[in-house]
């Protein structure tokens, strides 16, 4: 059979549905990765910047100072060496290519104003400072003795050259009790050349780091913007409810550490979403059998027992039993609220060890020796907390010892002290917990997951404890096998 391909645009005609027309996505000018993208390229077009001004506004200026240093460091040089030296040949002919080398005009002359050496800036000897436009030595002398120190170092003005600029240098110095002048003048020659090829150079330097930054810019800004939009996106699925979202990071520490921390938390909030519903079912399986049981027995007194004495008690007995249950439920819930809404703590100094006694030997009471409590206490043990809460700790942990050490009658109860710090273990020998479920016990409603609980159980107790204890900063867990017991333990700071 032959296979028809559809033709889009054919059929969106024949339905009265013009063609979708290609759209092109517009930046966003306040998203993150044209900012990014505009940042680098501002950066760059700042050091272009900078490097153009360097070029036309500071180059001959810093060209000038660096060729004044240059002249001022060759001039002692070659004044030290005369000093130092025994004025012969090879002295005339280290003159003579200092000032061929460089473009000096060299002059040294004695105090009887003649010209003792003298080079052009060719390196031709010129004893008539031919070189140098209206020269007058007796002006350089009165000057160099105005300076103080002998020396001068300066710009003059000089039209034979292409800047109008000169540099000239001059100095006193004695050797062999005769004083000496030398006298350096070096005309300045314009730029122009150089700054040309310069130009194009940088001409070319400019329009190839505005590509690469173009290129480099978009690059960067799209590694680094892509998994924050991703992580967006999936954070819209993680507010509509989908918890299989899940966040990708890209190799950069930060934004790896922020993907981790958004998975964590979108692991929490599943965790959340799975108790709030298990919270919801256990409540309603709570409230739903002591309700029925309440209403089924109320008929019965109703309709069956009103006359008949006895009957009529045990079904008002089981009544108040089942409300009994409710408001046992209810004060759980409430008191549950209360610690986790609670930050206040009454804390004051107490003895720990007193309070574990006093517990120990109403449960003993209580039981009717049917439960043996061995105890091993220190004595005297005082710590900071809040009393009534640790209280409520012990209570709960006897509690669940008396309640899952099915056939087993024995208890242990452990307070040691230990490196300044307190720790209460207890331990039955009962059914015991699940490798399975033992990291969930301090969950709320747990125990309905559970295959050893019990029916005057609410799942709230452990909960509770843990909220204690972590507004203590305590160090709390559990450890069981099942069939064999189970072991409860926290540790505090001994004051």
């Amino acid at each position: 059979m032959q296979t028809v391909k559809k033709d889009e645009n054919r059929e969106g005609a024949f339905n009265n549905v013009p063609p979708k027309k290609a759209t092109v996505k517009k930046p966003n000018l306040n998203g993150l990765r044209f900012s990014i993208w505009l940042n680098f390229m501002m950066f760059s077009l700042i050091l272009l910047a900078v490097m153009w001004l360097f070029q036309f506004v500071f180059a001959k200026t810093y060209y000038n100072s660096m060729r004044i240093n240059d002249v001022r460091k060759l001039s002692e040089s070659a004044v030290t060496s005369l000093r130092l030296n025994v004025w012969d040949s090879s002295v005339e002919g280290d003159l003579e290519r200092l000032a061929r080398t460089n473009g000096f005009n060299i002059y040294l002359f004695n105090q009887l104003n003649q010209c003792y050496y003298g080079f052009d800036a060719n390196g031709n000897k010129d004893k008539t400072v031919s070189g140098v436009p209206n020269f007058n030595l007796s002006n350089l002398k009165a000057e160099l003795i105005e300076s103080g120190d002998g020396i001068v170092c300066d710009t003059v003005k000089d039209d034979s050259s292409s800047e109008k600029v000169a540099i000239r240098y001059a100095m006193f110095f004695v050797k062999e009790g005769t004083t000496y002048i030398y006298f350096t003048y070096v005309p300045l020659f314009g730029m122009e050349s150089t700054m040309t090829i310069m130009t194009v150079q940088l001409l070319i330097i400019t329009g190839l780091a505005l590509a690469l930054s173009f290129l480099a810019a978009s690059l960067m800004s799209y590694q680094l913007s892509k998994p924050i939009e991703e992580m967006s996106r999936s954070a819209v699925k993680l507010a509509s409810g989908d918890y299989d979202a899940r966040f990708v990071g890209n190799g950069y520490t930060e934004i790896d550490d922020l993907s981790d921390s958004l998975n964590y938390a979108t692991r929490e909030l599943a965790k959340a979403e799975n108790l709030r519903k298990d919270i919801i079912a256990n409540v309603s399986h709570d409230l739903r059998t002591p309700l029925t049981l309440i209403k089924s027995y109320a008929e019965m007194v109703r309709d069956l027992s009103g006359d008949n004495k006895e009957k009529r008690e045990k079904h008002l007995n089981t009544i108040i039993s089942e409300s009994d249950r409710l408001s046992d439920l209810v004060n759980d819930i409430l008191k549950l609220s209360k610690n986790e809404k609670s930050d206040t703590l009454i804390i004051s100094e107490y003895n720990i060890s007193e309070q574990l006694n006093e517990i120990v030997n109403i449960y003993r009471e209580g039981n009717k020796n049917r439960f043996t409590f061995e105890c091993d206490i220190d004595d005297n043990l005082i710590i900071k907390a809040d009393k009534q809460k640790i209280y409520q700790v012990f209570d709960n942990f006897l509690s669940n010892a008396v309640k899952y050490s099915g056939k087993s009658t024995i208890i242990r109860l452990v307070l040691k002290e230990y490196d300044q710090t307190i720790r209460f273990d207890i331990f039955d020998y009962g059914i015991g917990i699940s490798k399975e479920e033992l990291p969930h016990v301090w969950d709320r409603y747990t125990k309905a997951s559970l295959k050893h609980q019990r029916d005057d159980s609410h799942g709230l107790g452990l909960s509770i404890v843990k909220t204690i204890l972590v507004k203590h900063g305590a160090n709390y867990g559990a450890n069981s096998k099942i069939g064999e017991g189970s072991n409860f333990y926290f540790e505090l700071p001994l004051l």
